[in-house]
């Protein structure tokens, strides 16, 4: 299975965010990058043989910060989907399965 078919979850999350007028063309590439690559490490955690993401960037520069801001707004996003899963009745693997 290749890594997008891997990260359904993380995927449609990130894309319903980033498909909203109001925020997806706001947003540094790199601010991009992190949010996908917390999203995917979070939905990976406990994955046999994941290997989570990496920042690409050198540290001090202002990409390194975008990556890093789109992380921490990554794991936000993915506990907030998660509470409102859990308030919905629907655990990770009915999200992934219906999405």
């Amino acid at each position: 299975m290749n890594r997008e078919g891997e990260m359904g979850k993380a995927i449609d999350l990130f894309e319903s965010v980033f498909a909203s007028a109001s925020v997806g063309d706001k947003r540094s590439r790199e601010f991009k990058e992190g949010v996908r690559a917390s999203l995917e490490n979070m939905e990976g955690l406990g994955k046999l043989g994941y290997r989570m993401r990496r920042c690409p960037y050198t540290a001090g520069t202002a990409s390194f910060d975008a990556w890093f801001a789109g992380v921490r707004e990554g794991k936000k996003m993915w506990y907030v989907r998660q509470a409102i899963d859990r308030r919905n009745g629907r655990n990770s693997a009915d999200v992934s399965a219906n999405n």
